[in-house]
């Protein structure tokens, strides 16, 4: 409904200067407190479980493949190609949340949270079924 309304042209400037404002101290000031409490409930021993060749093969063939096609049609697109890998990229294949937070956070990328979240939520969901198909094959 948000975007609705912004893509509209709905939207006050002034809201949408404080919504900014807000994200940015948010994302700034708060990103240690959130990817402590990512570290404190990960559980390092079922992603060790599920560590086998096939298995590290195939993530990386995904996050390799994604981030890859990602940077050539935004550069083809002339976006950004590493934020455009970052959002599109990294974020489709990651944790959802908590890891788009890990991933922004490590890459000092913030700001493009709204880009990352809508990647997980589309991108998480496509290669869930992608994931799936390739380790019934091959795993």
């Amino acid at each position: 409904i948000v975007m609705m309304l912004n893509i509209l042209n709905l939207v006050p400037d002034k809201i949408k200067a404080g919504a900014k404002r807000m994200q940015n101290l948010f994302s700034k000031h708060t990103i240690w407190i959130l990817m402590t409490a990512v570290g404190f409930t990960t559980d390092v021993n079922e992603i060790f479980a599920a560590l086998s060749p096939a298995n590290l093969l195939i993530a990386l063939a995904i996050v390799f493949g994604a981030v890859g096609f990602i940077m050539l049609v935004a550069k083809k697109m002339k976006f950004y190609p590493v934020e455009a890998a970052i959002t599109a990229g990294l974020c489709m294949a990651n944790r959802g949340g908590a890891g788009d937070v890990a991933v922004l956070g490590a890459a000092d990328r913030m700001e493009l949270m709204s880009f990352a979240q809508i990647s997980s939520r589309i991108g998480g969901a496509m290669m869930l079924i992608l994931g799936s198909v390739l380790f019934g094959i091959f795993a």
